[in-house]
């Protein structure tokens, strides 16, 4: 199975900040490493091949834009909070995301909030409430009918 990944980044951290995070000094094996750096230094609007089965684009460009139609099997959505960027949970944005999934596509995101959820029904979205991560009561789950 190859795996095709397009991150959606309107504010990509810069190739010297990732560097001096120094994450890879987590990681234990040479080739995870080299392939997290990889993450953040190859260029922008390019398909690179990370390993031979995972690809990843770049797209330096906020959601908003997002103009695709029924391309994506999944998209994780990884938004700050509607308190902190409520622009980000709007119909018109989530509206976008839907476009862009194929028939059967899911939505995964950590806000579990009610207004969020009855947006993404609205927009014709199955909404399920999964079990969150450490620290997270819930997450949220929505599928493309």
């Amino acid at each position: 199975m190859h795996l095709w990944y397009d991150a959606i980044e309107a504010y990509p951290i810069a190739s010297d900040d990732a560097i001096a995070l120094n994450y890879p000094t987590q990681v234990v094996e040479a080739d995870a490493r080299e392939n997290f750096m990889a993450l953040h230094l190859n260029s922008w609007e390019e398909w690179h091949a990370i390993t031979p089965f995972f690809n990843l684009r770049k797209r330096h460009m906020p959601i908003e834009q997002l103009d695709e139609e029924e391309q994506y099997d999944l998209v994780y959505y990884d938004a700050f909070a509607p308190s902190a960027q409520p622009e980000l949970w709007d119909s018109p944005v989530l509206a976008r995301i839907y476009r862009a999934l194929k028939p059967g596509g899911v939505l995964v995101t950590y806000c579990a909030k009610g207004i969020v959820k009855r947006t993404l029904t609205e927009l014709g979205f199955q909404v399920e409430a999964l079990p969150g991560p450490p620290g997270k009561r819930e997450m949220t789950r929505a599928i493309k009918k």
